[in-house]
């Protein structure tokens, strides 16, 4: 009867986890749905939707010849895959695609840019955020699915619950801006590694190779800050590697390496193939884009020294304290920064699980992934953070909010072990009373005694 009750619990668990990750999603899209409408208009998003003629150059004509592929800011600055998805999303809701607004110019007012059509209109400003919308709340899912890969569903709803509600998403996430499928693809690789490492063995096979070069490669194609994802699987796959070697096998320790090497390169190849201004030199023109970035951020630093963020110290403080403090659902509704101490435990408790991995079965789990994961991105991060944008942080936002999600499981799950011990430990040391002479001998309950009881003593009080 046990063993039939727990199949039945293991074939309907894929359905819940299913019907949970549905649950979340609609509850973030109908949050970020609402939000988008309010929302003020960011001039670049003028730019992306601009630009949204990049797919309809890329996929409707097959124009690989067209100008735009030619060097210029719009081809160095980031690579064209955000401008596909808006292109795409807007062409199917209807939209022309070259009676799209022009990119706007920041030297001139709002006013004047409108005037010279500069400007979306509202219908397609609004359907363009629609389609941000979706990869914002497919981000906020997926922190449910990263939970139920690490062993901890409920601090994945936690983490869920925690963005969703926050303000800082619901500017952030619901303007036609590259960040949700930044960090939609970021999570959807994080959740792909933890399925991989949570197997025992890790199985490093072909298909899961393609499938991670894939989201790999579209993440690097939305925006280049999703090449942090590379060296974090990198990391991950050369401590699975030193473990295995560790372990005593000798034959099949460097599969991690292999893997890993693999999927990267993939995820490069797709990078090259749907980007015509790489192709002609794809290593020096991938190696142009990285420069130009970093030229373009120092050419900000310069032109808005208010800005400028230069002290690493500083960076990091100022990170940190925009992805837990100031921005937070708590630090706006509570007007207590609860996610700084959630985040700690959770942060503790993953090192705590790894140190356990690592001790008991020599290996490379989860959490140690969540570790490196959250390190690279936070080291890659604060070394290009020099120019004071929130939403730049939206990845560590969301990495964040998954550590204060294991917090707040690790907290829940120690209170509800305390609250089972109490009674046990309240009947193990505090003494019995005796039973009164006046008590009717039929009365009296005749039991075994204690194991630790001698005359009315327990162990503890007869040793002092």
């Amino acid at each position: 009867m046990i063993d039939r009750r727990s199949s039945i619990i293991r074939r309907l668990t894929p359905a819940l986890h299913g019907v949970v990750f549905v649950a979340l999603f609609v509850w973030a899209f109908a949050i970020f749905d609402a939000a988008r409408l309010r929302v003020a208009f960011h001039g670049d998003e003028s730019l992306k939707i601009a630009t949204g003629r990049y797919f309809g150059y890329f996929f409707l004509d097959r124009d690989f010849d067209h100008p735009a592929w030619q060097r210029s800011h719009d081809t160095l600055t980031q690579p064209p895959g955000f401008r596909y998805i808006v292109g795409a999303g807007l062409w199917l809701q209807g939209h022309r695609l070259e009676a799209l607004n022009q990119p706007y110019n920041w030297s001139d007012p709002e006013g004047q840019n409108r005037r010279e059509g500069r400007v979306p209109s509202s219908t397609v400003l609004m359907d363009a955020r629609r389609v941000a919308v979706l990869f914002s709340a497919g981000a906020v899912a997926l922190l449910y699915v990263v939970g139920v890969q690490l062993g901890a569903p409920l601090a994945g709803v936690a983490a869920a619950l925690l963005v969703g509600a926050s303000p800082y998403l619901r500017e952030h996430f619901t303007r036609a801006l590259a960040e949700s499928p930044l960090v939609f693809f970021m999570l959807a690789a994080l959740a792909l590694s933890l399925w991989i490492f949570r197997r025992r063995p890790p199985r490093f096979g072909v298909t899961s190779a393609v499938v991670m070069g894939l989201i790999l490669g579209l993440g690097t194609m939305t925006k280049l800050t999703a090449v942090l994802s590379a060296p974090a699987l990198g990391a991950a796959c050369l401590g699975a590697a030193l473990a295995a070697r560790l372990r005593g096998d000798h034959r099949g320790w460097w599969r991690p390496l292999t893997w890993g090497a693999a999927a990267t390169l993939l995820g490069w190849a797709l990078f090259v193939a749907l980007n015509p201004f790489l192709w002609p030199a794809p290593a020096r023109r991938t190696g142009d884009l990285f420069r130009y970035r970093q030229f373009e951020i120092d050419r900000q630093m310069r032109n808005h020294p208010n800005v400028a963020v230069r002290d690493l110290g500083d960076r990091v403080t100022l990170i940190l304290d925009r992805a837990l403090v100031r921005r937070t659902w708590a630090s706006t509704t509570l007007h207590v920064p609860v996610d700084v101490a959630l985040a700690a435990i959770g942060l503790g408790a993953l090192f705590l699980l790894s140190w356990r991995d690592w001790r008991q079965r020599g290996l490379i789990g989860p959490a140690a992934v969540v570790i490196v994961w959250l390190l690279a991105y936070l080291v890659g991060m604060t070394w290009g953070y020099g120019y004071d944008q929130a939403r730049y942080i939206a990845p560590i936002f969301l990495l964040a909010a998954l550590l204060s999600g294991v917090g707040a499981e690790a907290l829940l799950r120690s209170s509800i072990t305390v609250w089972r011990l109490a009674p046990e430990a309240v009947s193990r040391y505090i003494r019995r009373a005796p039973v009164s002479e006046a008590t009717p001998l039929h009365a009296q309950t005749i039991r075994a005694p204690h194991p630790g009881y001698h005359g009315g003593r327990s162990n503890v009080w007869s040793n002092r």
